[in-house]
């Protein structure tokens, strides 16, 4: 037989002495042939005799002559990387970094084994630092080989690396060396574009997303979902007029339907956003109307003709609607049927995957696992009232589960939900969550996220558990495999029921109860603001998204009634847009630019909620009312103005207000809307009146007593486990 088919079989056979002996004897025969020598130095390194591995190779060189050199060289790397490789296979990953160690001494410029020197470190040893890089000099090395490397390993390591690590200049200047040199590379999109996609969102990095972001766009300047990632980002760290640009770019490079909807919708987001777009905004939700009702028409089976990729994660198409116009009817409509082509394109998605989810005749845990999925669990709107459920569920009746979708939970986290849990589990990978869910057995699988996170509804629409309902985070979604929607009386009358795939789950008298809210150290006041003590302080504290201008209109006309009155607007809003609008509109309405005031963020919540009481009346929004803004309202004793509406967002305050015993300051029309702000602005008797009933509350009223609350809830949580099981 030939040497080398006998030293492959000592290899695979892991017989090194046999392997070293073959060797020696081939040396004794053949004192010239150099890659004896390579085999033998390798045979000593498998058995670990490093000094004796490196003094056989420096041996066999010295045999090499002078015009040789590289070429032997060469086929001594080529040997090692070839053994590295198969030890890789067999999953003997420290021996292969041991092996491809010393084919970088024999040849450090090589790029492509410095990659896998540094992948084995970072993926199977957790040896990895980023001080690696720079011994390396994998940056340098990028920008200057034109080695052709493995794209997807690289891309891999890539991932791996923004992953575990904190986002810093390094790793900007990694991912420029590794930005594809002819062609857009749609693997290296994808990848950098889920890295920014998760380091905004998850870990609030939108500085470093936006960096992400631009660098793919120098590889691909019109890719859309980097436009609109782009300016979505933008728009988070207030750069409106960029944010926009690029919406406008998109909305220019959209083809098909669902490529107009998505263009329509981020601009949409964007023009209102700004608190003074709203002109431009109109025009652009008229083109949005009519291409939602074109697909809302499609049928399910019609999907598979579009020249577009349709998924779950389209749950939220529709989901500016609301903040635009308080038309029940049509904007359930639009959603509903959107939400049944997003669940059949689940359904593909789900054999496509291969998710299995098996759910049993009958429930039989005890005590009923209830399992919550949310990325807003946390300091956010929805973990600040949600918390309060979690201190006084019954521990008995039942065992919590938490799915964040969401990187590792934060201190507030820890604090207020994974404490009082009986199991809490993160990923960002929807498809992880919905099998852990299954796995768990979970009987009850709460949403609390709704239409705020797409890939939430995903996980919905693949149904992981028996029982599904939504509760807190927004309005329902629509999807067919949530059996509830978890509201009351006051938010959702009965005569909503037939704008709703999902059951109306009605709480006896709220939706939300709290046990208040933690009070900071007030940071504004009226002379800082040049306001006069006596004076008449209305307050609206809502995103630009939700001041529509006809309200703002409204708040005018009342400002333009009350002598000595001045308006605060405060909210995530551009300062310059929202100012010109609301100067134009004033200037309509007869009012004085010296009555407005514009006020920044505060620097928590704790003392944005002390600031409240800087107001005497607060001004709700429609036709999307405050909910966590109006709760805060009402526990700081502020009277409040709002208008009811159809759909559930208009309906918030009025629902609150209700529970709490206080009827002044509902309006149903725009006249009683301005009438009441007249009212509680020209009358200290009867601000005085709304602000005891609102301080006697606290002992009474069903919105802060959380006790209760929690009981009312598992009661509907044991229903619904009946009801599956008697069906």
């Amino acid at each position: 037989m030939d040497i080398r088919q006998i030293a492959t079989q000592y290899l695979e056979a892991k017989q090194y002495q046999q392997l070293v002996a073959l060797h020696e004897n081939a040396i004794e025969a053949e004192p010239k042939n150099s890659e004896y020598y390579w085999y033998l130095g390798l045979a000593y390194l498998l058995l670990e005799q490093e000094e004796s591995a490196q003094i056989t190779w420096l041996m066999g060189m010295s045999q090499v002559p002078d015009d040789q050199v590289a070429e032997a060289e060469q086929q001594l790397f080529d040997i090692l990387c070839a053994e590295a490789e198969r030890q890789e296979a067999l999953e003997a990953y420290e021996l292969a970094w041991a092996i491809r160690h010393h084919a970088q001494q024999v040849s450090p410029q090589n790029l492509d084994n410095i990659l896998r020197l540094l992948w084995l470190a970072a993926n199977h040893l957790n040896i990895f630092t980023l001080e690696d890089l720079q011994e390396h000099q994998l940056v340098d090395r990028l920008n200057s080989s034109e080695e052709k490397l493995d794209s997807k390993l690289l891309l891999k390591f890539i991932k791996w690396i923004l992953e575990e690590f904190e986002f810093n200049p390094e790793l900007l200047e990694l991912l420029k060396a590794s930005a594809p040199p002819v062609t857009p590379d749609e693997d290296y999109i994808d990848t950098l574009t889920l890295s920014a996609c998760k380091l905004s969102s998850f870990k609030g990095n939108k500085v470093a997303a936006i960096q992400i972001l631009s660098l793919c766009l120098e590889v691909d300047p019109n890719h859309l979902q980097v436009l609109a990632t782009l300016a979505q980002n933008y728009e988070d760290i207030g750069k409106h007029f960029e944010a926009i640009e690029l919406g406008e770019k998109c909305l220019n490079l959209s083809q098909n339907l669902l490529e107009k909807i998505h263009a329509r919708r981020l601009l949409l987001r964007l023009l209102m956003g700004t608190g003074g777009h709203w002109h431009q905004a109109t025009k652009i939700l008229e083109q949005y109307l009519e291409l939602l009702n074109q697909l809302g028409q499609m049928e399910a089976e019609d999907l598979a003709t579009q020249p577009f990729e349709f998924t779950a994660r389209s749950c939220n198409i529709p989901y500016w609607l609301p903040y635009c116009q308080d038309n029940l009817s049509e904007n359930r409509d639009a959603q509903n049927r959107i939400a049944a082509l997003c669940y059949y394109a689940a359904q593909k998605d789900k054999v496509k995957r291969n998710l299995n989810f098996i759910h049993p005749e009958a429930v039989q845990n005890q005590p009923i696992r209830l399992g919550f999925v949310a990325h807003t669990l946390r300091q956010h709107s929805v973990g600040w009232l949600a918390r309060w459920f979690f201190q006084y569920y019954d521990l008995k009746k039942f065992q919590i589960y938490l799915y964040f979708h969401a990187s590792e939970p934060d201190e507030f986290t820890r604090k207020w939900f994974t404490s009082r849990s009986f199991h809490g589990w993160s990923s960002t990978n929807p498809a992880l969550i919905a099998e852990q869910v299954n796995k768990d057995q979970i009987d009850i699988l709460v949403d609390l996220d709704s239409l705020t996170l797409d890939s939430t509804c995903e996980i919905m629409a693949w149904k992981p558990a028996p029982i599904q309902a939504t509760w807190l985070g927004w309005d329902a979604s629509g999807l067919p495999s949530i059996d509830y929607f978890i509201a009351d009386p006051y938010v959702l009358p009965e005569d909503a029921d037939q704008h709703y795939c999902e059951k109306i789950w009605r709480m006896p008298q709220t939706y939300i109860a709290v046990d208040g809210f933690e009070i900071g150290t007030p940071t504004r006041r009226r002379d800082h603001l040049d306001i006069p003590g006596d004076a008449i302080v209305y307050l609206s504290a809502q995103a630009g998204w939700k001041r529509h201008p006809d309200t703002i209109r409204l708040q005018l006309k009342i400002l333009k009634e009350v002598k000595n009155s001045y308006l605060l607007i405060k909210g995530r809003t551009d300062a310059q847009f929202i100012k010109e609008f609301t100067y134009t509109l004033a200037e309509e309405e007869g009012v004085s630019p010296e009555q407005l005031r514009f006020l920044g963020s505060d620097a928590s919540e704790y003392s944005h909620r002390a600031n409240w009481r800087i107001a005497d009346v607060v001004l709700d929004t429609y036709p999307y009312n405050g909910a966590t803004t109006t709760l805060e309202t009402l526990w700081m004793e502020v009277p409040v103005v709002t208008k009811v509406g159809q759909q559930f967002a208009a309906r918030n305050s009025y629902g609150f207000l209700v529970n709490v015993g206080v009827t002044e300051g509902i309006a149903w029309t725009d006249e009683e809307y301005v009438e009441w702000g007249i009212r509680l602005g020209t009358d200290p008797a009867l601000r005085r009146k709304v602000s005891l009933k609102l301080r006697a509350s606290k002992h009474n009223s069903p919105l802060w007593n959380s006790k209760k609350f929690a009981q009312d809830m598992e009661n509907a949580f044991e229903e619904m486990v009946q009801i599956y099981n008697r069906s």
